[in-house]
Order: C-alpha cells, then structure tokens, then sequence
C-alpha cells in the first residue's frame, strides 16, 4: 500500500460538433459552469466513501486547484496522509512507518495534476502558454459505457501524457487513461454552479476501486498547519 492512487479529488439532448480541440475545451469550460463560475471557487473539500475489496474507506480530500493536494484516508490501523503544496509534499502511511516520508519529485507531480481538479482541457484552454500541459490532440472518438466520447491526447510540459474521453453529448469528461491506470467519472452534480463527478473508478494493477461523494463544499476556511510534516 506505498503507493495510492487518490480519488477526487463534473446533458444536452442534442449533440454539439465540434470542429477542432479548441471548440471541445471551449464547451467544456462552458458545460462544467463557464468562466466566471469557475472562477469563483477558491478551494474544494470533497468527503467519499471510497469501496475496495469489500471495505468501505472514507476519504476527505482538500484541493487548492494548482496549488494544494491534501488528503486523509482513514484505514483501520490509522490515518494515511498526503500533503503536496507547490509542487513538494509528504506522506504518512501508517502501513509503513510512524514517520511521515518526503515524496519525490515524481509523486508531488502526479498529486500536483491531481489538484488541477478541472483536468487539462480546462488548464489548458485558460492558462494558454502558462499551463502545464503542452498540448492536446484530436485522435479519434470512442464510446465509453452509452456515451459517444472524443479521444483526447493530453501531452504535459514535463513529458506525462493521458488520453482524456469528452462526451460528445455533455461536454463532460467520462474517462481518463494513463500508465498508472484509468479512472471513470459519472453522477455529475453542480455545486455553486459549477459540475463536479460525485463516483469515480479507478482501474489498475490493484483491481477496481469506487470512490462516491457523500459531501462536497467550495471555499472552506483553510488552517495551514495542517500541511506542516509532522
């Protein structure tokens, strides 16, 4: 259990053709709220029950969109934790040490992308030159469970890549895969007007796990001490 895979952690009757990736991140943007709404939302507290292996495991999750990464998962033996702030975190695993560990360089990484909660659509039709993926190419379309998806190759400045399935009919995001495994999102809910997936599957070496949101809240008081290394 070194290494976990974290849960985060958004219809229209009538499909939208879009032309080029541009037009796909630009109704993406629109559907998961707009700009505006988006915008708004300075931090992101998500509480789930997260199903594994017969186990059911609660989970809360404090995302700073491109800045925090913090989580707590509370297993029987004691609480596993994950801090990445600015690109540089630590965790404590209770299954392997009393001592809380610094993440690589790597790990912070994947936990930072994690944090851009939007995914890369949104990161890089707003942030343009500054965002951290590099670009994203149109390879296809592919239907994932009922729905009709674009398939998306999101290529990021430090060289990771994950392919991205938007609904066609939504503008949602249902699928994202990479080498670590894939993760499935449906039961988008809007929240302060903005769309969030309340279950997510991730699939990888480990087996299926499902993560549902039982609560979710925007614009929480933050106490940083909690992202002090213990």
């Amino acid at each position: 259990m070194k290494y976990l895979i974290s849960l985060i952690l958004f219809i229209f009757p009538i499909y939208v053709n879009a032309q080029n990736i541009v037009d796909v991140c630009k109704m993406h943007v629109e559907k998961l709220g707009g700009v505006s709404n988006l915008n708004t939302i300075e931090n992101i507290n998500i509480e789930q029950t997260v199903y594994s292996n017969n186990t059911e495991i609660p989970q809360t999750t404090l995302i700073v969109p491109g800045k925090v990464f913090y989580q707590e998962i509370n297993f029987p033996i004691g609480k596993n934790i994950i801090c990445v702030v600015d690109g540089s975190g630590w965790m404590l695993n209770p299954y392997i040490s009393t001592k809380a560990n610094i993440l690589s360089e790597k790990e912070a990484e994947n936990y930072m992308i994690n944090s851009n909660v939007y995914g890369p659509l949104y990161d890089y039709y707003i942030n343009k030159e500054k965002s951290i993926v590099k670009e994203i190419l149109l390879e296809g379309e592919k239907k994932i469970e009922r729905d009709n998806c674009y398939k998306l190759k999101a290529v990021y400045k430090s060289g990771f890549v994950v392919y991205v399935y938007v609904s066609k009919k939504s503008f949602m995001i249902r699928k994202s895969e990479n080498d670590l495994g894939a993760m499935t999102y449906s039961d988008y809910k809007k929240v302060n007007n903005v769309m969030f997936p309340f279950v997510i599957e991730i699939t990888n070496k480990m087996g299926v796990i499902t993560g549902e949101v039982i609560d979710l809240k925007v614009n929480i008081k933050i106490n940083n001490e909690k992202f002090n290394k213990p």
